[in-house]
């Protein structure tokens, strides 16, 4: 899992096609970070703080790209679609109890 403490407090979530972990920083609209192939969550690291200070809740997740922390399930689909398809199962853990939603910003590397 990402190591820097600079993207937030570490959580988990379970999916489809296992667990996930992610970083958790700021209150507001929410900002799903999502990087390439062979690297985590900490390519963010000197991004989410300055997003969250300005008023963004940052969620940095490892998605299973080759160097996250928990294994994925018997058969997940790791193509583009299905990494595609992890990003829109992770949607749901958006809502924010202040509303039923908002808006979502997806920023990719």
């Amino acid at each position: 899992m990402a190591r820097s403490g600079s993207l937030g407090h570490p959580r988990t979530v379970r999916l489809p096609h296992g667990v996930i972990g992610y970083r958790e920083l700021g209150q507001g609209p929410a900002v799903v970070f999502v990087h390439g192939l062979l690297v985590n969550a900490d390519l963010w690291r000197n991004v989410v703080p300055v997003v969250a200070a300005a008023g963004y809740r940052c969620l940095a997740p490892d998605w299973p790209l080759g160097s996250h922390a928990y294994p994925t399930g018997p058969g997940a689909d790791l193509s583009p679609p299905g990494i595609a398809g992890m990003i829109e199962d992770f949607r749901p853990h958006l809502i924010c109890p202040m509303s039923r939603w908002w808006p979502t910003t997806l920023v990719g590397h």
